[in-house]
């Protein structure tokens, strides 16, 4: 399933895949942070992300060095170099025909 045999919207995605890379913690995404009313200055409430462990901090800290691979120097992606500051991680593949193709 995790592989793309059902549609996954980007933000679906990025979002689970965020539980590896913060040792196993989850949040639901919340698109605000902070709201000011221009009216009244009133800041209305921000939804809880309701962030909790999802994952096993062990498994999710070796699924995330799995991630890295592809953009290690002989990676599928090691073409593109590293970012500056900061570790990237990708899912390399896709689905049949393409339908899928993060």
């Amino acid at each position: 399933l995790a592989l793309g045999a059902y549609e996954v919207s980007p933000l679906e995605m990025a979002n689970a895949y965020s539980a590896f890379m913060s040792g196993g913690v989850i949040c639901t995404p919340v698109a605000d942070t902070k709201a000011v009313r221009s009216d009244t200055k009133e800041e209305p409430p921000v939804p809880d992300p309701d962030c909790h462990r999802a994952i096993d901090k062990d498994v999710a800290d070796t699924v995330a060095d799995v991630l890295k691979e592809p953009f290690k120097r002989t990676g599928t992606l090691g073409q593109l170099g590293r970012l500056k500051d900061r570790e990237a991680g990708a899912k390399t593949g896709t689905t049949n025909d393409f339908a899928a193709n993060w």
